[in-house]
C-alpha cells in the first residue's frame, strides 16, 4: 500500500503545451485532417481561450469525428505520436517532482481531461501507477463519436480524486495535486497539498490568497 497519491494534471503541467493542439497539428502533418479541419481546430480552440465555448464542447467536436474509427489504429497511433512528438514536450522538472514522490513511496496518479489513447502511452512511458481521464467509447472495437460517462474536467476531476483515494483507503488530505487551470481549483481545494505549476492568473491570485506553492517549469 502506498503511503499517499500524488496527482499530476497533464496539459501546461507535464506538458509544455496543450496535448490537443499537439494532436491536430501532428495529425495534419500525416494528412490525416484537412486544412480546413485543421483552421476549424485551431478556431474553436481560440473560442475556448476567449470563453466563448467550454472546453466539453471542444472536445466533443473532436470526439465525434473519431466515429467509425477502430480503437487498435488509434492505440496504436498514440504510441507514435508519444516517441515522436509528445515526449519533448514533458517538462524537465515535472519528472523530477514525479521521481521524487515515488522515492518517498507515493502512488503516482494522472489526472486530466484530455483524452485516454493520450494519457495512456504518457502513463506507460513515465510509470505512473494509474490514470483517471476521459474514455472513449468503443463498440465492436470501433469508436462511436461519444465518450464513456463523464467528461473528466473540474468536478468530475474531483469527485474521480476522491473516490481513487476512497478505493484505495487514502485520506485525500495526504494527497497532492499538480495543476495550472482555474478548472482545476476544485481537486486543489481536496487534497491537502495543493500545487500550482505555471498557473494562469486567476489561480495564481488564488494562491498568493491561500497560500499554496507556485512552481514555474
Amino acid at each position: 500500500m502506498s503511503d499517499y497519491i500524488a496527482f499530476y494534471d497533464l496539459d501546461h503541467t507535464i506538458l509544455a503545451s496543450s496535448s490537443g493542439t499537439l494532436i491536430v497539428r501532428d495529425l495534419y502533418k500525416r494528412g490525416m485532417v484537412s486544412l480546413l479541419s485543421l483552421i476549424n481546430g485551431m478556431l474553436l480552440s481560440l473560442l475556448y481561450k476567449s470563453g466563448i465555448i467550454n472546453t466539453q464542447s471542444l472536445i466533443l467536436h473532436w470526439v465525434e469525428r473519431l466515429k467509425g474509427m477502430e480503437a487498435k489504429t488509434i492505440e496504436q497511433y498514440s504510441e507514435i505520436f508519444f516517441e515522436e512528438t509528445v515526449k519533448h514536450y514533458i517538462y524537465p522538472q515535472a519528472l523530477e517532482s514525479i521521481y521524487m514522490h515515488k522515492a518517498k513511496g507515493a502512488s503516482i496518479v494522472l489526472l486530466s481531461a484530455s483524452l485516454d489513447f493520450i494519457c495512456k502511452p504518457i502513463m506507460k512511458h513515465l510509470h505512473f501507477d494509474d490514470v483517471l481521464c476521459t474514455e472513449l467509447e468503443v463498440h465492436n472495437g470501433y469508436y462511436t463519436g461519444s465518450i464513456q460517462g463523464n467528461y473528466c474536467y473540474g468536478i468530475e476531476k474531483r469527485n474521480r480524486a476522491i473516490q481513487f483515494c476512497t478505493d484505495h483507503n487514502i485520506d485525500i488530505k495526504s494527497a497532492y495535486y499538480y495543476a495550472d487551470s482555474v478548472a482545476d481549483i476544485p481537486v486543489l481545494e481536496a487534497v491537502g497539498f495543493p500545487q500550482c505549476v505555471n498557473p494562469q492568473p486567476a489561480l495564481l491570485k488564488l494562491a498568493h490568497v491561500k497560500g499554496w506553492p507556485v512552481h514555474r517549469w
